[in-house]
């Protein structure tokens, strides 16, 4: 695809050249084939960080049909690879937004994980991937803390997350542009003091639980360009979340059934276009 000098202007071109997003416990059962999240994030992610640059290359002709170089006279912003910083702030549903449950079809029938009711969470991400003229491939890393409960116990939450998104754009020849998202997410939650033998006498002091599992994100929200390569960002998401591997006192185990981690999250931050 020929590319048209420009004058360092979005949208204009150079003379003479041509214009071309205290109750009884409920049993939480999980399921049997979840696999460990670092496995997950060496299959899943180490590819997509080296095809970002592949992407860009042969990914031209759909992502970027009818645009004239860095600088398109159909678009405000510069296009390239990006990296972006967010504030988040989210809410956990499902079974975390339970007084009480518990976790106890393990592997280990002497196990269980105690699921706290979980108050809202607050922390970051950082993002980057690469934008066309009306869409974007990202991949993330985010991090979030939550404050939680199991019949007065203190049992605090903090969920590190990768995932991949892309997204939509409209409006994309103002400063002001709308965008759509669809993604997905490897989620892993530390619950500090949730695993537990309930079995066992004299019962082994708890130790912290962790879990495994997958997410959908959708979304949307809108970029504010306050120069073609400088933008700010709001969204919101709706994250549509399965933990189903735990590991506790033992070690990694296989569970029956899922844990449900719906969220939703609003997030508030930068990115730069290179």
């Amino acid at each position: 695809m020929s590319k048209t000098p420009s004058t360092g202007r979005p949208g204009v071109p150079m003379a003479g050249t041509a214009s071309p997003a205290c109750q009884e416990p409920q049993n939480v059962t999980l399921d049997m084939n979840g696999s460990a999240l670092g496995f997950r994030l060496l299959c899943g992610c180490a590819p997509l960080l080296l095809g970002l640059g592949s992407c860009a290359s042969i990914g031209e002709g759909f992502f970027s049909a009818g645009d004239s170089g860095p600088y398109s006279d159909r678009a405000f912003h510069k296009e390239g690879f990006y990296v972006a910083g967010f504030g988040e702030a989210t809410r956990i549903e499902g079974d975390f937004d339970d007084p009480i449950a518990i976790v106890d079809d393990l592997t280990n029938p002497t196990e269980s994980v105690a699921v706290p009711e979980l108050d809202n969470g607050g922390g970051y991400s950082v993002r980057a991937g690469y934008r066309w003229h009306k869409r974007s491939l990202e991949i993330g890393y985010g991090v979030s803390e939550f404050d939680g409960d199991f019949l007065g116990f203190d049992l605090d939450a903090d969920v590190h997350t990768i995932s991949v998104d892309f997204k939509e754009f409209y409006r994309v020849e103002t400063n002001l542009q709308p965008f759509l998202f669809v993604g997905l997410g490897m989620p892993e939650m530390k619950i500090d003091n949730a695993a537990l033998d309930l079995v066992t006498v004299p019962p082994p002091p708890p130790r912290d639980a962790e879990l495994d599992g997958i997410q959908i994100n959708v979304g949307g929200g809108v970029n504010f360009y306050v120069t073609p390569q400088l933008a700010l960002t709001a969204q919101g998401m709706y994250t549509f979340g399965r933990y189903d591997e735990a590991k506790t006192l033992s070690g990694d185990e296989s569970i029956l059934g899922t844990i449900d981690a719906d969220a939703l999250t609003a997030a508030f931050g930068v990115s730069y276009t290179f």
